[in-house]
């Protein structure tokens, strides 16, 4: 889950570079969630061309080549699959996302650049929203600018 995904650039390159299962940007502006579910969809038609493109006659080949290929057609497959389970919400954090436990990954850019910025109290939702990441799942933040392992 990327909380406070804005227009879901950085979301759609988590989905199709770390091939998640399911990924849902959540961001609490109804516009930056349209212009992310649109692209969102030129993200799923552009993976789905490079997927088509790759298993065309011309790139098949013998050797290593073929084997860096075959790593090729992989990646692209991997994300068309992980797009297809991208969606966007717009909403509030809280409260939002199912059980504690159930997310492997939770990420906060924009809301912790926002909280920075702001000096807002909004960053007493994050330990919630944390509190559901699975166990051996992974936490992004631009605090500190480290991933945090679990």
């Amino acid at each position: 889950m990327d909380i406070g995904c804005n227009d879901g650039r950085l979301t759609l390159t988590m989905a199709s570079k770390y091939g998640c299962a399911s990924m849902l940007g959540l961001d609490i502006d109804a516009s930056l969630i349209k212009q992310a579910c649109r692209a969102l969809h030129r993200a799923r038609a552009t993976a789905r061309e490079k997927r088509m493109q790759l298993m065309k006659p011309q790139h098949r080949q013998q050797g290593h080549a073929s084997q860096s290929m075959s790593a090729r057609r992989k990646a692209a497959s991997t994300a068309c699959q992980a797009l297809s389970n991208t969606c966007f919400q717009a909403g509030d954090a809280v409260g939002h996302a199912g059980e504690p436990g159930t997310l492997d990954m939770v990420t906060c850019f924009s809301v912790t650049k926002w909280v920075h910025l702001n000096q807002a109290p909004a960053l007493a939702v994050l330990p919630q929203c944390l509190q559901k990441e699975g166990q051996g799942g992974s936490r992004l933040s631009t605090a500190g600018g480290a991933s945090d392992p679990a």
